[in-house]
């Protein structure tokens, strides 16, 4: 099986005498096989394969050395959240670079389809980066953590701790495109971005194959609703354009109060707008019938008939009229995640003042244990579950064509009480 052939032909017709002029005598610089940071076995087998048709003993050696090298020295890969997290150091800088990075792993998009380890190692890279770019899309090399760096002392701007240095270079964009397009064309994943496979993962024996070519893509959809994200993906979004707006704000910005998810408290309380008695978003107790409704939400009516509101699936933002608060689709189009987890006994859990449980996960806690609360009902469900009072729940790491979220930010609000006339 000939997965190189161009350096197969190359290495195979340099003759013996090529490098005869290196003095030195080239040897085995690998690490031994157990202190090695990633092994495939596939490039294992492609060494072994390549370097049995390089005649120079010194320009094989040097093969054996080197394509490897990224593998055995510079790569940090785990599993984080159920997900493949890769870390790949640039030389001997313990940073990772958007470009580099790239570069350095692209040798072996192709001995992807023969080693499902070393796909997934590098669809680690690729959610990495993104997690990188959404951080801070105008920094070029990153920490694997909070850990500081030099460049802070100097002049450059907004150099939060997960930064190594922030230099805005286009490659550093482009880069991280070039392989994720490639590594799907060649492996057809893609639940290294956004889950547009939600469309058919949720539905069996259904033709929703279009949806996922387009809704993410095609302008037709550019005002509708975003699905397909997670709760940790949400959370993520939050705190990039927290950033985004902080840095727009110069010195303004220490008194921003961040984006988030809203608490489950705050999101009945917007969807009801603070009427208790109100069920739906709008007064008093309609839809009386769930043909009725059709006319104040996006939500499946009888057993199934979505075009009677004359939407199949999500409708536009804005279609239906805004609650007393001014806030749309409030009810149906999709669910909501919010910030808060589920538990059987939430309700003994909270303090009557904000309520709000919350529970961050641990890897070795059971899978139940990563539930969090949706809120809203959406086009697929009947009309007793868009209520405002109707609590139901998500993995955090999962990702539906039915749920997306809403940022909120906390403001500083009084009681609009009227005046009294003397």
């Amino acid at each position: 099986m000939k997965i190189f052939p161009a350096i197969i032909l190359a290495l195979s017709a340099v003759g013996t005498n090529a490098y005869s002029a290196t003095p030195a005598e080239i040897t085995d610089q690998r690490p031994a096989r157990s202190d090695r940071a990633f092994v495939s076995e596939e490039v294992e087998r492609v060494i072994t394969e390549v370097a049995a048709r390089i005649k120079d003993p010194k320009l094989r050696q040097m093969f054996i050395n080197c394509f490897p090298n990224t593998l055995d020295t510079t790569v940090r890969f785990k599993m984080k959240d159920g997900a493949p997290d890769t870390f790949v150091i640039t030389g001997d800088i313990p940073a990772m670079w958007l470009r580099d990075s790239s570069a350095q792993l692209w040798p072996y998009l192709n001995l992807c389809q023969a080693d499902k380890d070393l796909q997934i190692m590098i669809a680690g890279l690729i959610r990495r980066q993104a997690d990188c770019i959404l951080l801070d899309p105008y920094a070029n090399a990153f920490n694997d953590g909070p850990i500081g760096s030099p460049w802070e002392s100097d002049f450059t701007q907004h150099m939060i701790k997960e930064l190594h240095e922030r230099k805005w270079e286009i490659d550093s964009l482009c880069y991280p495109i070039r392989i994720a397009y490639r590594y799907w064309q060649l492996t057809g994943d893609a639940s290294v971005f956004t889950d547009t496979t939600c469309w058919v993962n949720d539905f069996e024996n259904a033709y929703n194959e279009p949806y996922v070519r387009m809704y993410f893509s095609n302008a037709g959809y550019n005002d509708y609703p975003v699905v397909g994200v997670s709760w940790e993906q949400a959370n993520a979004f939050c705190a990039w354009r927290t950033e985004f707006l902080k840095r727009s704000l110069g010195k303004q910005a220490v008194y921003v109060e961040p984006y988030r998810l809203p608490t489950e408290a705050e999101w009945e309380y917007a969807a009801r707008a603070g009427v208790d008695k109100n069920k739906f978003p709008w007064e008093g107790d309609l839809p009386l019938t769930e043909s009725d409704g059709c006319f104040y939400a996006n939500f499946k009516p009888m057993e199934g008939n979505y075009v009677k509101d004359g939407n199949i699936i999500t409708s536009r933002v804005g279609t239906y009229s805004p609650n007393e608060f001014g806030l749309y689709d409030m009810a149906g189009n999709v669910s909501e995640w919010t910030s808060t987890a589920y538990t059987e006994s939430i309700n003994k859990l909270t303090s009557d003042l904000n309520p709000e449980y919350r529970y961050n996960a641990a890897k070795e806690d059971p899978y139940k244990m990563t539930r969090k609360i949706v809120r809203g009902g959406s086009w697929k469900d009947v009309a007793h579950n868009i209520r405002g009072d109707i609590r139901m729940w998500e993995y955090q790491n999962e990702q539906r064509s039915f749920i997306g979220f809403r940022c909120v930010r906390s403001h500083v609000g009084f009681n609009r009480a009227k005046k009294r006339k003397n």
